[in-house]
């Protein structure tokens, strides 16, 4: 389900949560006002069926144990398969967020396997995002782990991306 597109960039840096937040930004180098487009898409477990969910860049898959795949359009290999995905609490079901950047790059959330506390009913888990390049069909950031509690947010730096857009 896509949620919405086109966000100017120091909105975005409002809202997201920066993982390198205590370095100096290199102005000599970098725009600070430049535009970003985002299309944000979820799926929820709701949707879970045999049927895959298909957007112009993937195909979205929930995987029958605990997790979810995603396949690039057009391509046989997939993005990422047998993603772990663990929703801490409450009482709808998971529900996944998937970010398009600059129609090039797609971050996903991924739950660390074993980070969860078993003695306790609801507990907070530790995430990773990552951050796919359609152009390069490389896998280019990584966030650091981070807890999180519900479903897993999103955390990615637009910083480092506005450098790999600017690569060849």
């Amino acid at each position: 389900m896509k949620l919405k597109t086109s966000i100017i960039a120091i909105a975005l840096l409002s809202r997201a949560v920066i993982a390198h937040a205590d370095e100096p930004l290199k102005t000599d180098t970098r725009e600070p006002y430049a535009k970003v487009s985002i299309e944000q898409y979820c799926f929820g477990w709701d949707y879970f069926d045999t049927n895959s969910n298909k957007t112009k860049y993937f195909i979205f898959a929930w995987d029958k144990t605990d997790g979810y795949s995603i396949q690039g359009i057009g391509k046989s290999d997939y993005i990422t398969k047998g993603t772990h995905y663990i929703k801490t609490f409450g009482g709808a079901p998971p529900t996944v967020f998937i970010d398009v950047i600059n129609n090039r790059f797609i971050a996903f959330p991924e739950t660390i396997k074993g980070s969860e506390d078993a003695s306790k009913m609801f507990y907070p888990m530790k995430a990773i995002t990552r951050v796919y390049d359609i152009k390069t069909g490389k896998i280019v950031l990584k966030s650091e782990p981070y807890t999180y509690d519900h479903n897993i947010p999103l955390v990615y730096d637009l910083r480092e991306l506005s450098f790999l857009s600017k690569e060849p």
